[in-house]
């Protein structure tokens, strides 16, 4: 498990939250998914990390990888 992951997910009261990966709370709540998405994508690309775009379900809609570029054996 890698805590550098950024996820974005529902919030359980209502508007979106970023977190990381095994974190016991939000690093922020959002009104709109929108806003989520923005701060969750600058955080994977700082740490180089996946993104992780969840449903209103919970279930995962997107992955996407900021890590570094892999390169060809």
């Amino acid at each position: 498990m890698d805590t550098r992951n950024t996820h974005v997910a529902p919030a359980v009261y209502g508007g979106w939250m970023v977190f990381r990966t095994g974190a016991r709370r939000a690093t922020r709540n959002f009104k709109t998914e929108k806003e989520a998405l923005t701060l969750g994508r600058a955080i994977a690309k700082k740490n180089k990390a996946t993104l992780f775009i969840h449903r209103d379900d919970g279930s995962v809609r997107k992955i996407t990888e900021y890590g570094a570029p892999k390169v060809p054996h």
